[in-house]
């Protein structure tokens, strides 16, 4: 081998490791700049950060009163930027009886009006509206009367305590009634609705007191006849008997029909007894009404005279 061979290989041994050197530099310098602008980044991110608010808004109750219930605080934590400040708008808030959450919506303004809210990260928190039920206590009438056949009734009430907003109508259905002598509840149904006709009765909380429907038993005396003969051998009966009324107007209920059962009989001198032994009463439809009716038993008298 010649002196020119090997200073051939000697430069091309050289060029060869020149060049390798200068890719692992230039890899080691494009590393170096990722890294670089990979921390400018990350700097330029946590520089950059928008700062945390949480806002809550406040919870609240009321008695239905028909207007919104609304609550526009709210508890802040975290900073304002220095010069910012927020407004809070509420949201519909809540009518009728019930709950809901408390919305609401927040913008952040700085000194100069303009709107930063982009410039934080907002975490809304809701409270909770409650409309509670407006209370009321209705009582329905007491009604009483003597029999007389027809259906006792009074559609009277009043509220006893509590009261209905004033744009509201309460109306009351009484049902009850009572014809028989005897007492039951005036019972009845309430319902409120608004100027607009619309029902709101489950915006109230109503309770019901029941008046008393009281039918006393119609008074009345039958008394037995009297009868007086002289001795004949044969037996004295008197089977005639009187109606009176225990209070004005007539005996019976008009279309009853009484029956009476009388036991006396007198045949030896003396006297004794004409006893009313039953009665029965019916209607104009052949329906026992005898326990409507408080009947008095008097008795009459057989004589036999010498």
């Amino acid at each position: 081998m010649n002196e020119s061979n090997v200073l051939y290989r000697e430069r091309k041994t050289t060029a060869k490791k020149s060049k390798a050197m200068y890719i692992i530099g230039a890899a080691i310098i494009a590393v170096a700049i990722f890294l670089i602008v990979f921390m400018v980044f990350l700097v330029s991110d946590v520089t950059n950060a928008r700062p945390r608010l949480v806002l809550t808004s406040m919870n609240a109750e009321k008695v239905y009163d028909g207007t919104p219930l609304l609550e526009d605080k709210v508890i802040q934590s975290g900073e304002l930027k220095k010069g910012h400040e927020y407004l809070i708008a509420p949201g519909d808030g809540r009518v009728d009886v019930g709950k809901t959450p408390n919305y609401f919506s927040v913008r952040i303004l700085n000194k100069s009006g303009k709107d930063v809210t982009g410039e934080y990260d907002i975490d809304c928190q809701y409270g909770e509206l409650q409309v509670i039920p407006r209370h009321i206590f209705i009582k329905s009438a007491d009604a009483s009367k003597a029999y007389d056949g027809n259906p006792l009734k009074s559609d009277a009430y009043e509220i006893l305590t509590g009261k209905i907003l004033d744009t509201h109508t309460l109306t009351a259905t009484v049902y009850g009634e009572r014809t028989d002598a005897g007492a039951s509840n005036n019972e009845f149904v309430a319902a409120i609705t608004d100027g607009a006709g619309k029902d709101v009765t489950h915006n109230y909380q109503i309770d019901r007191v029941y008046g008393y429907l009281q039918v006393f038993a119609r008074k009345i005396t039958v008394t037995a006849g009297s009868a007086e003969k002289p001795y004949d051998g044969t037996a004295l009966t008197c089977l005639t008997y009187t109606l009176s009324s225990g209070s004005a107007g007539s005996a019976l209920v008009a279309g009853d029909t009484i029956a009476v059962t009388l036991a006396g009989a007198q045949t030896e001198r003396g006297r004794s007894s004409n006893e009313v032994r039953s009665v029965k009463i019916v209607d104009a439809i052949g329906k026992d009404v005898t326990d409507n009716y408080a009947v008095a038993y008097v008795s009459g008298e057989l004589s036999v005279t010498n």
